[in-house]
């Protein structure tokens, strides 16, 4: 080949590497470097929030641009959320996404921009995601990595196929983002990691297991259970992991009740957020100032009808012109229209509605703000709303609507760098460090889109809602303080089963308690003393109940609702009513004497035979046998059962006992009949409590039977010695 053909092909491709530059993904990545960890070892549970940390390196001439991160949610639609890059020399960039996770969601799509707008760098993660039976995902928590599987695919239920999926987790690698561990269900920490948990890591913990988690402390020198919020502590005083199959499964049953089994198995099946129905119900509050009386608009349907049969044909006929009576009544038709459309006009919507309940959580060091919003527009225009950009938002969405179609969001968070992606969406959301914005499109007519708002900060104004409590027998006595900065309406005291309503505090006011009777209830059927409250505050006070009781706990709480301004919404043209409910735990001293009381049992009861819910004090047959057990080294003093009020006014599936109670006398074997509610001393225990102060009680319901669901059965509470 002549060196004029050489010179001649070499000078095109120079043109061509000029003019034409690549940028295929393989050519990048010597430019960028990418780590991507999220989930536990990859692994994923749908309905749950999963963490996805992604790990930018420098190591070419990038330096600017957009990081997408692509989640399907079904073969239709998309979530896509973003990130700016910004890399200095030899630099690295970690950028944490928490993002919900769907039936279809089995792959992370990442793709990464310059700034141009161009793909550089594409990289797909694929997910281990259930999606034909459950699953209860258990973090084993040691000082040193350990391989060893001792619990995977231990199946608990024989009956609907639950099974164990462990994952092993170091001290060093314990999170201290509580939704880190979203997707656990169990955590199992064995005695060396325990001594060595950091302070930090230990709160991390705790506050998992208050929004719902189990742990389970291993080797623990003892047997027992500890209820915490929405969670349960449980100690064991064997190792778990000697145990054979058969004992492993009995355990796991004993700890993990069949109410949270059922949980963990439907989230599975309905695939949704599990307190979705609650929000919805929570912020679908009425517009007070929408409302407006029917006794105006029958007072003008009246006097029209009146007007245009009787008295203008009765006028026109007098005066012999009843030919003209069409034409009045078109014009009388066409008056009484306007004056109509006049007297309606406040009560019709032109902008789009937000209902927000903004509950505020005080500690000493710390504030936890939740902030639950649901938006609706009077017909199917883009809403856009912004946000205070110290808020994580996460959207709250049902997974399968009433008719059975999946019904989802498209999400984007940031600037989207490629604007052919931006035309296709039903929500986006922009996420910045001021404000956060969020969109929505094709929302039909007054359609509820739901969205949690979650911060936590640093309680820098030592803002308080302080009540010291002396507890004792169903009655309280103490101070309740108010320094939260703001007035309080509808305060109230309110522990696992016993409530007590307080009413208006001033700021840096503080309220008296003089022996107080308590009342009894079910956080379960808040209705029978939601009667006390402000109507727009009913929903917000059960639902806070709800989640701080969940589980029988020797707590209780003091809060109270404040006007809000919704300042986090920033400049919104909407209609917003919203309220905020501040919360605090009660320093609360169970003590009188030698004596202590406790209105929660230490341990939970074991039922016998029949149908029985010791969340709720419930039974729903017509029988049932209960083994209280009042606590092994505990010398009692007497015991006092109180009346269930479940009961509320329009509601007849429920009904406060009213049949007949019978101890099991452990000295002859037989049961004898005890009248309740009513209180026992210990010469009337004697023959009903045994070497472990265990009670056997059988309730059989002589006057509802079968036509009612559930029997609120008394309140058990014991005063001893320990």
């Amino acid at each position: 080949m002549s060196k004029r053909v050489i010179s001649f092909i070499a000078s095109l491709i120079l043109i061509f590497v000029c003019f034409f530059p690549a940028h295929a993904v393989g050519s990048e990545e010597s430019m960028l470097g990418l780590t991507v960890d999220f989930g536990f070892y990859h692994a994923v549970k749908s309905g749950r929030c999963v963490p996805v940390h992604i790990t930018v390196e420098k190591l070419g001439d990038f330096s600017e641009g957009v990081l997408e991160l692509k989640v399907p949610v079904n073969n239709q639609e998309q979530y896509i959320y973003e990130h700016d890059i910004l890399l200095k020399q030899r630099g690295a960039q970690k950028i944490n996404f928490y993002i919900p996770i769907y039936a279809d969601t089995k792959y992370l799509q990442i793709n990464i921009y310059d700034k141009k707008g161009e793909c550089v760098f594409s990289h797909k993660e694929t997910m281990i995601l259930q999606d034909d039976y459950g699953e209860i995902f258990t973090g084993i928590l040691d000082r040193l990595e350990n391989d060893e599987s001792r619990l995977n695919n231990l199946i608990v239920d024989d009956n609907s196929d639950i099974s164990i999926k462990e994952f092993h987790i170091t001290t060093d690698n314990f999170p201290e983002h509580i939704l880190d561990l979203d997707l656990l269900d169990v955590i199992i920490v064995n005695p060396s990691a325990e001594k060595i948990l950091t302070k930090n890591k230990k709160k991390t913990l705790e506050q998992w297991v208050d929004q719902g988690g189990l742990c389970i402390y291993n080797e623990s020198g003892k047997d027992s259970y500890e209820a915490l919020g929405n969670g349960v502590i449980c100690y064991c005083s064997e190792n778990l992991f000697d145990q054979d199959e058969e004992t492993l499964k009995e355990i796991f049953r004993e700890i993990i009740d069949k109410e949270r089994m059922s949980s963990i198995q439907n989230e599975m099946m309905m695939r949704t957020d599990s307190d979705y129905w609650e929000i919805n119900d929570l912020v679908s509050m009425s517009n007070q100032g929408f409302t407006a009386s029917l006794y105006l608009y029958m007072g003008l349907l009246v006097l029209y009808l009146i007007t245009i049969c009787p008295l203008v044909f009765y006028l026109l006929r007098i005066k012999r012109k009843s030919t003209y009576y069409s034409y009045v009544v078109v014009v009388g038709a066409c008056v009484f229209s306007l004056i109509i459309l006049v007297a309606g006009i406040r009560t019709r919507v032109y902008q789009s509605i937000i209902n927000y309940c903004k509950i505020i959580n005080l500690n000493q060091d710390q504030v936890y703000e939740d902030t639950y919003l649901g938006i609706r527009s009077p017909n199917n225009k883009t809403n856009e709303m912004t946000v205070d950009g110290s808020y994580q938002i996460f959207p709250v969405q049902n997974g399968y609507n009433s008719y059975g179609i999946y019904s989802d969001y498209f999400f984007l968070s940031g600037v989207n760098a490629n604007q052919s992606q931006q035309d296709d969406y039903d929500l986006k959301m922009k996420r910045g460090a001021d404000k956060s914005s969020i969109e929505i499109k094709n929302n039909e007519a007054f359609d509820l889109s739901l969205f949690h708002l979650k911060r936590n900060g640093v309680n820098k104004e030592n803002r308080s809602l302080d009540a010291r409590l002396h507890i004792f027998d169903n009655a309280v006595s103490g101070q309740v303080t108010n320094q939260t900065g703001r007035d309080l309406e509808d305060v109230f005291i309110a522990g696992f089963s016993q409530f007590y309503y307080i009413g208006a505090i001033k700021e840096g006011e503080t309220v008296e308690l003089k022996e107080e009777p308590l009342t009894n209830y079910s956080v379960q059927f808040f209705q029978t003393v939601s009667g006390l409250f402000d109507k727009r505050h009913e929903k917000a006070a059960s639902y806070h109940l709800s989640t701080c009781f969940a589980e029988p706990v020797n707590r209780f709480k003091v809060a109270g609702f404040a006007e809000d301004d919704g300042e986090f919404l920033g400049e919104n043209e909407f209609y917003i009513n919203g309220t905020a409910l501040v919360s605090q735990n009660c320093q609360v001293d169970f003590r009188l004497g030698s004596q202590v009381y406790y209105p929660v049992l230490l341990e939970r009861p074991a039922v016998i035979s029949g149908n029985y819910r010791y969340k709720s004090f419930m039974m729903e047959s017509g029988y049932c046998v209960v083994n209280y057990e009042l606590g092994r080294e505990l010398q009692v003093d007497y015991v006092t059962f109180y009346e269930n009020n479940c009961e509320a006014e329009g509601i007849s599936y429920r009904k406060s006992f009213s049949g007949t109670a019978y101890f099991m006398n452990w000295q002859t074997g037989s049961y004898e009949e005890v009248s309740l509610p009513g209180r026992l001393n210990k010469e009337m225990l004697e023959p009903y409590l045994n070497d472990s102060n265990q009670l056997q009680v059988k309730y059989v319901d002589n006057a509802f039977g079968d036509n009612v669901y559930s029997i609120g059965i008394p309140y058990l509470t014991v005063t001893g010695r320990g």
